[in-house]
């Protein structure tokens, strides 16, 4: 046999031989047959021969398996080469069977051949019988270049067909036979290569070799011989006759899926994209037609067969169904990738395809319209269509993670199962790293992919089955791709980092409306009807939302990305960069950082109201609002942006961990050198850039630095996929070690960066709040790693001296900004000193290497000097913040065994908190606590005896007491080593009296301070005259302004820094004595101090003994104005004073009874009437300072000069008026002029400031300055200790007055004896209101708390220092601890009517508990037993007990509690606790929650009568609530409302809230005969109440109630879903049911008075299905005040009566007049809120929603039908609510935003306007038109009509042309409304909904009320702003009124009494006129009046305005100055 070569060259160059004649066989008009006859070859000659020969070649396979010959195979391909050169026309062979069987033959063998994963020719040979297998690279030869060619075969040139006699064929032509031959190799040979086949076992061995990939074939032949049969079959080549079935167009069918019998098969599915594709380039839009054949007749004789003629072309969808088909086997292709079956490498080529498919069909006819009048597609909005197809398929297929179960098998035979894994999900990441790159480079190809990109990243595009919201459609394979995009296409990238920003901010704003907190908890009462509406639309579409979804999908890209950079083409880094701008991007959505809300504790800032101590607390006050990311979704979207950087900086960390490798691999480049510690100085970089440009959210970025070391990857465990990746580079680490990664990694490679960033502070780079708050301490922790780590190891990170180098740079940067002019980089500096000296301490104390404890000593000794002159030489501040942070140094407790694993809180501890604008942190990431570091017991006694050493030193700067031989040598040792200054040394005490320079007298009874050391004697500087009136420079009262320049004189805050040294003292008790050769001995000397320093001041209560340094002041004394010299000494006196009681106060602290306390600072064999008789004196102190201080700023009065008398120019000024008298003084007093000290030279403006004698004091000012004075100590003083505050209570409290009381009882005969210490402090009333006051601000957060371990701060609130578990520990032990003991005293207080609010208010200024507005000691200790409960119900996560069991105890305690200690109590408790014994057991309501319920029962319940046997009598039981209100004692009844309310959070049952504040509403229901209360109160008419408290009482009580019920949600009927809501005359149960599972309250009936239930049971089981508390108040609101006289016609006779709607607590607030206007406020303030929740899912969630949207917009139809109802019930009564009219305006513009909204909606049912037909919308609109526009229109009415107030007083011209814009807007508004109902009617009327149309047509938009109508043009006009003449004549009138006050009062009162009667007339009066349903206002029409047109009056008054400009400037002048003169006369 010839060599291959030569029989290939052979095969070129054979001759041709002749072929046969024709036979039989050459039937054209026959089909091929499907295979060649291995019994019939024939042939003829030579030729023929051949043919056979290799014909029998390919048809007879080898028996051994083995490949054809190479030389048959040349021999082959020579024929048939020659066959296409006859094809193309050359002589001497012609087209036989035989030949086209051998073609046939050798396609099947060439395909057959390269059909095998691995071209194993013995496996094809055993599964291909009867087929000849050749070699791979021969069958393509053998196809591209034997069967290619005859594609290009044209029509021969010789050989031209004829008939013979017979008529049969003497010839066909070549093109014939090729056509059939195409198109037999195309349906026989091809499409099953490229089609799937339908049977089981043939599918089976599809899915085994799935991954082999397309048969080159398809590449080969497909797209030419498709091509090929197009034209053919164009021109006619194929006879007539011949009906194939298999035309073009069925052929693409099949390949593009649109034969249901048909499906591509995975692995040729990217061959045939990719072939359709080019055959659309090549002949443009043949994919998107169907070709037409029109038929024509045969022949001419008429009777012939028909022949094709003309063609047409139908469009058809073709690409869409090709996307859906290759998405298909996409799918295919993966699962059989994950099952172990396929080749991951299979899927990028597909995806490719897929993504260039939709840029294939550019030319695209668009699609017929859907038959409904809709036009076709346009090819812009197809080729979208068609990019955002195949990108969700994409997406859809390739979101899950997982990698391959099984996966390709490795080489090696003995690999592990573990490695096998790890091999297949490399693969698998591998695979889709791929198809992210062809997405990203076919964006840069095609544009309009990436904007597909874009809406389907956005989630613009919502099809059937998705989610509800956008941000649920966010999945972490899209959010590849658009970050893909974003890397890949720059011009993309921030539209694509935007779309997801606002997807976050999406949710979380979602989160925030349905009332959930960051951690998805609830607050408050929550927002039912908003979290109803989520939960119905994601139940109803079957895609329940999580939290934080948008974070899971970051997460898990960033997983995905995690150290894949292997085969990915760069794809991982790109992904990482895109999220680190996504991260920084979503830290952006906070624009403006908030402002510091820190304590002031020095300043005339102090001189401010406490808000807890206000007369009234509103509910919101009280309630306390939400703050960081539960207030504002942007601040939660920053939380997550920060929580993504912090996780992508621990997995970059986590590579180059030490904990990883050793320390001499982790000094090679192989670990951090591939990016992983680049992206962290990446993220760092970015973040530095941030916050050291002085950006306005600076801290939120500084904020990272906080949580990047707080970061515990336990926290987002539940938010990363189980499989995802990424989780081998930390695989070895346990839980320790983790939370260490971030921290190493900072303290190892960034640090030198971090304090390179702290020289902007100097420079002004960078705000000093920023660093302190969160750089300074991020350096600190750092500095502080290092210096601890040394002993785990880990030392090799760093060099020796690294520790010292940066502790020393920080240091030279802090003392640069020491010297700094800004008081707060001198803050800064503070911060950052004490902490670099907490970390020195530890490193000395802890053996570090650097230098060794010499060198550190110098450091520290450097140290302590610069910290030494903060607390010397500058401000308060500056002070303040160095003892705060002095404080936070210290760990929470030191020593013993538990030491060693004690969390230190020193510059670690600035990390948790440093700030009240600390950021709570997110949700996952609360669940574990941050990492703390363990500071070795020897550092931690290092920390707390440098800060005590420290303190002590400054505290003896001030201090002047005798000294002790031995103290007196330890201070000077202290001097000599740098911690103190030696008080010798001082130069100021040449400034002193001699007195003080001695020493200060005795311990017990003389001044143990220097204040001329703490107090400024600067004189004032007064302002320039002449540049600003006198008028603008009065700023406040004169004693205020004194106060305020007196506090500001105070530069030591000596209080802090002596509570500082009491925090510290407990730590050196445990510590104990150091040996001799260290300095001091910490634990006596600091307890000796404050036990001297206690002591002396309570022997000393002589406040003059404290001020007389100001009178031998140098400065003081050389001022020469007698006047200014007065105020300067009252200025320091004033100092002094305050500085006095707070020290007071603060000592106070430290006299607990307890023997054991370490706070106790007794000697040796004290006892606790040492500490009582402490705590008498200096409280005594505390008094006499406040009074003195007081008197001093009384005494000081302005008054005008007689210079400026000569000003007036004429005009007879008012008398002058003294502003320390009262009004009746000044009415009375004498002409004479007081005797002057003299004249101030700081007088201005003709007034002059004077001095009066003690005697001519006014009492009410000498009150109001006693005020402001306990303010200020309120906010200066920090918070007492609760331990103090309850051992007080218990020895001076309520049982021991008791006691008291009962031992002056028996003893009364003895008067003389006051009794000891403990006897006279429990007598005290003023103390005991200390004790309460103080138990207020601790518990509320009105007073930092000093502890040790935290900087100063609130207990709660914003500004919490404590960590969270440990804050809220102790919130819920001092909360459990006080509150019974402060309930006691609320019950004890009831009891004595000058303790309650009944007390009348004195005439002069004594202790008494309602001097100046004061709070009772009964108010007082609810509010503050409130602020208890408020504690017990604070969000704990970790507490084993729920909210409801521990609000339960601390009430069931209290209660037992007040029984023991008042025992008149006792039996009204048990009396409703056997009630409640006896009562059913609650169903379906949890057993905590019942418990709690049955609790609250003796505070809340309704009034039982019982009558008894045999006796007429009855008696009615009352609740503590009616019991109060029976007994007038409403302040103390506010109260208790907000207890109600505080404590029904704890519920989550909302019926349980509802009902109570039904119960609350009907508390003033007091029942018939004898009244029995809880405590049996009956004070009667002794007291006579408070008409404010009464007032606060009744609107508390209403906006309690509506916040109960939710405002509107209570009332709000839902479609509930899976059957919706219960029918008409269903079971009321069951609706009450299904709408608690969603957190709806549903009212019972039962509940609300007997007259009242038909009514509601009536309306419940009507068509609106719900009733509520809302409309009960209004409509009781309108059957109290009445109806106006326009409302009249609005009713109709079937509307119940009064008696049906009244409440007792409308009638009792009906008396009040400015009760009901509050009341108002918050029933149009519940509208809004309803409002604001349907604004917001009209406009920002139904536009973007699919399917389910037609339910979110049912639901916003029932919100505004409540609002409808709301606005219908409260319009008739609204004129009589308020004189101007304000209410009525109030309820105008919630009509228009109500009519607004309502357009809003109507519009959003344009796409699918029969949804609006839903029962939900007809309702709404048919309660629109009948009832809200008659009402409204009567409403507009009123208020045009309205110019006058009750009094005659013509109304402002602002007001009335404010009340004229609302009526124009409110018309504009319904306009606006009536066409989108028209246009809304067009869309149904072409839907073919005619009677939907109609009516809404006629029933809706022709309604004779939809214009407001106004009858009568003269009246109408006449109601409008009169004109100049008609104001002289309202002038006159009001002349007239001013002449005859009488007359009008008369008539006021008389109106007031007829009214007062009508609303107490008999409630059994049912006849009368009915007030409930309206009617249509065409009945009500005056048919004599004209209807005029709003628009053309409003018009036509427009003109005249603009006329009368001028007029109206000039009347406003006349009214304002007649306004004037009326006042004063």
């Amino acid at each position: 046999m010839a060599s291959s070569k030569e029989a290939w060259e052979d095969a070129q160059t054979e001759p041709l031989l002749p072929g046969r004649r024709s036979s039989p066989d050459d039937d054209p008009g026959r089909t091929l047959p499907l295979a060649a006859d291995r019994g019939n070859v024939a042939g003829g000659g030579a030729g023929g021969e051949n043919v056979a020969r290799l014909l029998a070649l390919l048809t007879a396979p080898h028996t051994n398996g083995a490949a054809m010959e190479e030389a048959d195979a040349a021999a082959i391909l020579s024929h048939l080469v020659r066959l296409t050169d006859v094809s193309r026309g050359e002589e001497g062979l012609r087209w036989t069977a035989d030949r086209a069987r051998l073609v046939r033959a050798a396609v099947k063998s060439a395909v057959r051949s390269l059909d095998s994963p691995t071209n194993n020719i013995d496996a094809a040979a055993n599964s291909n019988e009867g087929v000849a297998l050749m070699e791979a690279n021969t069958a393509r030869r053998i196809l591209s270049d034997g069967i290619l060619p005859l594609t290009s075969a044209g029509r021969a040139s010789g050989g031209a067909s004829g008939n013979n006699h017979d008529g049969h064929s003497t010839g066909t032509p070549p093109c014939v036979w090729v056509a059939k031959l195409v198109r037999a190799i195309v349906v026989e040979d091809l499409l099953p290569l490229a089609l799937a086949p339908t049977d089981a076992a043939n599918d089976i061995n599809e899915s085994a070799a799935g991954g082999s990939g397309a048969n080159p074939a398809l590449d080969i032949l497909l797209d030419s011989f498709l091509d090929r049969m197009d034209r053919d079959e164009a021109s006619h080549t194929l006879p007539s006759d011949n009906h194939n079935a298999y035309a073009v167009d069925d052929i693409l069918d099949k390949l593009c899926g649109m034969d249901p019998s048909s499906k591509l098969r995975p692995s040729a599915a990217a061959a045939v994209l990719h072939l359709l594709r080019g055959m659309e380039a090549t002949n443009g839009g043949r994919l998107c037609r169907r070709r037409v054949w029109i038929t024509k007749s045969g022949s001419n004789k008429g009777n012939g067969p028909t022949r094709r003629g003309e063609c047409a072309y139908d469009p058809v969808d073709r690409p869409t169904s090709l996307l859906r088909a290759g998405v298909q086997a996409l799918q295919s292709l993966v699962d059989n990738v994950r099952n172990g079956r396929g080749d991951p490498d299979a899927v990028p080529p597909l995806v490719h395809q897929l993504a260039l498919t939709p840029l294939g069909f550019p030319s695209a006819i668009g699609a017929a319209g859907n038959g409904r009048g809709e036009k076709k597609e346009t090819a812009q909005r197809r080729g979208m269509r068609l990019r955002r197809t195949c990108l969700e398929g994409i997406a859809s297929v390739l979101d899950s993670g997982d990698p391959p179960r099984h996966g390709i098998a490795l080489s090696g035979a003995n690999e592990s199962p573990h490695a096998q894994q790890r091999a297949d999900a490399t693969a698998w990441r591998w695979a889709r790293y791929t198809c992210l790159s062809h997405l990203g480079r076919a964006i840069n190809t095609d544009p309009e992919l990436g904007r597909a990109v874009l809406s389907l990243l956005a989630g613009a595009h919502a099809p059937d089955g998705a989610a509800p919201f956008r941000y649920a459609r966010l999945t972490p394979f899209r959010l590849a791709m658009g970050l893909s995009m974003a890397a890949a296409v720059p011009r993309m990238r921030g539209a694509a980092l935007e779309a997801v920003r606002e997807l976050a901010v999406e949710e979380e704003t979602i989160r925030a409306r349905r009332g959930w907190g960051a951690e998805g908890q609830v607050l408050g009462m929550g927002k039912p009807w908003m979290d109803c509406l989520v939960r119905c639309v994601e139940k109803e579409s079957k895609r329940e939302g999580e939290r934080h979804h948008v974070l899971r999908c970051l997460l898990a890209v960033a997983q995905f990305s995690e150290g894949g950079g292997e085969g990915g083409g760069g794809s991982a880094a790109a992904l990482l960069q895109s999220l680190v701008s996504l991260g920084f991007l979503l830290v952006d959505c906070v624009k403006k950082d908030e402002p510091a809300d820190r304590f002031s504790s020095i300043g005339g800032e102090a001189v401010r109201p406490v808000a807890m101590l206000a007369p009234t607390l509103d509910v919101a006050t009280a309630s306390g609002p939400a703050t960081g990311a539960d207030a504002s979704p942007h601040r939660a979207a920053a939380s997550v942006g920060r929580c993504l950087l912090s996780y992508l900086f621990y997995r970059s960390a986590a590579a180059a961990s030490p904990f990883l490798s050793s320390s001499i691999s982790l000094a090679g480049t192989h670990r951090g050198a591939d990016g992983g510690t680049a992206l962290c100085r990446s993220i760092l970089r970015t973040a530095t850039d941030k916050f050291c440009c002085m950006a306005p959210n600076a801290a939120e970025h500084a904020w990272l630095l906080t949580d990047l070391l707080g970061f515990d990857p336990r926290s987002v465990t539940g938010l990363l996929a189980e499989d995802g990746g990424g989780e081998n580079d930390t695989e070895g680490l346990d839980d320790a070690q983790k939370r260490q990664v971030i921290p190493l990694a900072l303290a190892s490679h960034h640090l030198p960066h971090l304090i390179d960033t702290l020289s902007h502070v100097p420079s002004g780079g960078m705000s000093p709040r920023v660093a302190s708050l969160a750089v300074a301490p991020a350096v600190g922790r750092a500095l502080l790693l290092q210096a601890t780590q040394q002993r785990l190891g880990l030392g090799t990170l760093w060099k020796r001296s690294d520790l010292a180098d940066h502790v020393d740079h920080a240091f030279l940067l802090s003392k640069k900004a020491l010297f700094s002019a800004d008081a707060e980089k001198r803050k800064y500096a503070a911060n950052a000193l004490v902490t670099l000296l907490g970390v020195a301490a530890v490193a000395s104390a802890t053996g570090s290497r650097a230098g060794g404890s010499g060198a550190w000593s110098s450091l520290l000794y450097d140290m302590r000097g610069c910290l030494r002159r903060c607390l010397t030489q500058h401000q308060p501040g500056v002070r303040m913040e160095a003892y705060s942070a002095l404080v936070g140094l210290l760990p929470t407790s030191a020593g013993g065994a538990a030491a060693n694993t004690q969390d230190s809180v020193s510059p670690a501890s600035t990390v948790s908190g440093g700030s009240a604008a600390t950021p709570p942190p997110l949700g996952p990431l609360r669940a574990a606590a941050s990492p703390a570091l363990a500071i070795p017991s020897a550092a931690q006694n290092a920390l707390v005896c440098i800060v005590s050493e420290l303190l002590q030193s400054s505290l003896e700067r001030y201090v002047a007491i005798k000294e002790d031989p031995t103290d007196r040598e330890a201070r000077r040792k202290r001097s000599m080593g740098g911690v103190g200054l030696s008080q010798m040394e001082m130069v100021v005490e040449e400034e002193s009296p001699p007195e003080l320079r001695k020493g200060g007298g005795d311990e017990g009874g003389s001044n143990p301070f220097r204040f001329e050391k703490m107090i400024s004697a600067r004189p004032s500087h007064p302002p320039a005259d002449g540049k600003s009136g006198g008028k603008k420079k009065a700023k406040g009262p004169i004693g205020q302004t004194l106060l305020a320049e007196a506090l500001n004189r105070i530069e030591e805050p000596l209080p802090s820094l002596l509570a500082s040294c009491i925090a510290v003292t407990p730590l050196l008790a445990n510590i104990g004595d150091r040996d001799e050769g260290d300095e001091v001995q910490s634990g006596n000397e600091m307890k000796k101090a404050l036990r001297r320093i206690r002591r002396q001041m309570a022997g000393c209560t002589d406040v003059d003994e404290y001020t007389k340094w100001v009178k031998h002041n140098q400065t003081i004394v050389h001022v020469e104005d007698n006047a200014q010299r007065a105020q300067e000494m009252a200025k320091a006196k004033l100092a002094t004073l305050v500085l006095v009681a707070m020290i007071a106060d603060v000592l106070l602290c430290t006299c607990i009874s307890n023997d054991d306390s370490v706070v106790v600072f007794e000697a040796t064999g004290g006892s606790s009437d040492e500490a009582t008789n402490d705590i008498e004196d200096l409280f005594g102190l505390r008094e006499d300072c406040i009074d003195e201080a007081a008197r001093i700023m009384s005494s000081f009065v302005s008054s005008k000069s007689k210079s400026s008398k000569k000003k007036g120019g004429g005009k007879k000024g008012m008398k002058e008026r003294n502003a320390n008298l009262s009004s009746s003084q000044n009415d009375d007093e004498d002409e004479e002029p007081k005797k002057k000290i003299g004249k101030s030279a700081a007088s201005s403006g003709g007034s002059t400031i004077t001095k009066v004698k003690s005697s001519e004091i006014n009492d009410a000012t000498l009150a109001k300055n006693r005020v402001l004075v306990e303010q200020a100590l309120h906010n200066m003083s920090p918070a007492s200790s609760h331990d103090f505050l309850a051992d007080s209570l218990r020895r001076f409290g309520a049982e021991a007055s008791n006691k008291v009381d009962a031992a002056d009882s028996d003893d009364s005969d003895n008067e003389e004896e006051d009794g000891d210490a403990a006897t006279r402090l429990a007598r005290s009333l003023v103390f005991r209101r200390f004790i309460i006051t103080k138990c207020l601000l601790l518990m509320s957060g009105s007073s930092p708390l000093v502890k040790a371990g935290a900087r100063f701060g609130p207990l709660v609130g914003p500004g919490v220092e404590l960590d969270e578990k440990l804050a809220s520990t102790a919130r819920i032990a001092a909360s459990m601890t006080l509150g019974p003991l402060l309930f006691a005293e609320f019950t004890s207080h009831c009891y004595h009517l000058g303790r309650t609010s009944l007390a009348p208010k004195p005439s002069s200024s004594s202790s008494s508990s309602h001097a100046n507005g004061e709070l009772s000691l009964a108010q007082l200790s609810m509010r503050a037993f409130v602020s208890c409960v408020k504690g017990m119900a604070c969000d704990s996560p970790g507490h084993i007990m729920s909210t409801a069991t521990r609000v339960n105890a601390l009430l069931g305690s209290s209660i037992a509690k007040a029984s023991n200690i008042v025992p008149a109590s006792k039996d009204g408790f048990k009396y409703y606790r056997d009630q409640c014994n006896a009562g059913d057991a609650c169903v379906g309501i949890p057993e905590d929650e019942t418990k709690l319920g049955k609790t609250l029962f003796p505070f809340l319940a309704l009034a039982d009568t019982t009558t008894s046997e045999g006796s007429d009598d009855a008696t009615t039981r009352l609740c503590l609530f009616s019991e109060l209100l029976d007994n007038s004692m409403h302040g103390e009844a506010a109260e208790l409302s907000h207890l109600i309310s505080t404590a029904a959070e704890a519920f989550v049952e909302p019926n349980m809230k509802e009902q109570l504040g039904v119960i609350l509403l009907r508390a003033w229901e007091l029942g018939d005969g004898d009244r029995v209360g809880v405590l049996g109160l009956d004070h009667g008419e002794e007291g006579g109440g408070s008409t404010d408290n009464t007032a606060s009482c009744i609107s508390l009580a209403v906006k309690v109630a509506l916040k109960l019920n939710a405002g509107l949600d209570g009332n709000t009927h839902v479609p509930l879903p899976e059957g919706g809501s219960p029918s008409p005359g269903g079971n009321s149960s069951s609706l009450r049911a299904e709408r608690s599972k969603l957190g709806l309250p549903t009212t019972l009936v039962a509940n609300w008075p007997d007259k009242h239930q038909n009514r509601l049971q009536k309306e419940l089981h009507s068509s609106s299905g719900s009733v509520g508390l809302g409309p009960q108040i209004a409509w009781a609101i309108s059957a109290s005040v009445g109806i106006g006289d326009n409302f009249q016609a609005t009713f109709d006779s079937d509307s119940p009566s009064k008696g049906a709607l009244k409440l007792k607590v409308m009638k009792a607030a009906y008396t009040h007049a400015s009760e009901m206007s509050s009341i108002a406020s918050s029933v149009a303030s519940s509208v809004d809120d309803a409002l604001n929740n349907a604004e917001f899912v009209t406009q920002k969630l139904v536009p973007h929603m699919n399917a389910s949207a037609d339910l979110a917009q049912r639901f916003v139809s029932c919100l505004l039908f409540s609002v409808s109802k709301m606005i219908s019930a409260s319009a008739p009564s609204a004129e009589f609510i308020d004189v101007n009219g304000s209410f009525a305006s109030t309820l105008l513009k919630s009509t228009k935003r109500f009519y607004s909204v309502l357009a809003k909606l109507i519009l959003s049912f344009v796409e699918s306007p029969e949804s609006l037909m839903s029962n939900e919308t007809k309702r709404l609109l048919d309660h629109l038109t009948a009832t809200l526009m008659p009402r409204v229109s009567a409403l507009l009415m009123t208020l045009q009509g309205k110019q006058e107030t009750a009094s005659g007083k013509f109304l402002a011209e602002s007001k009335i042309e404010s009340h004229g814009k609302t009526s124009a807007l409110l018309v504009f508004e319904k306009e606006k409304l009536d066409n989108a109902l028209l246009k809304v009617a067009g869309k149904l009327k072409q839907a073919g909904l005619e009677d939907e149309s109609e009516w809404l047509e006629e029933h809706v938009v022709n309604n004779q009320n939809r214009d407001f109508v106004i009858k009568g043009v003269a009246d109408a006009k006449a109601r409008e702003a009169p004109k100049k003449k008609v104001k002289k004549e309202a002038g006159a009138k009001k002349r007239k009124v001013k002449s005859e006050p009488g007359a009008d009062k008369k008539k006021k009162a008389k109106k007031k009494k007829q009214r007062t009667a009508e609303s107490d007339e008999d409630d059994d009066d049912t006849q009368g006129d009915s007030v409930m349903e309206s009617v249509d206002a065409d009945e009500s029409m005056d048919e004599d009046g004209s209807v005029v047109d709003l628009d053309k009056l409003t018009a036509d008054m427009k003109e005249e305005d603009e006329e009368d400009e001028s007029e109206e400037d000039e009347s406003e002048e006349e009214s304002s100055d007649s306004e004037g003169e009326a006042e004063f006369d």
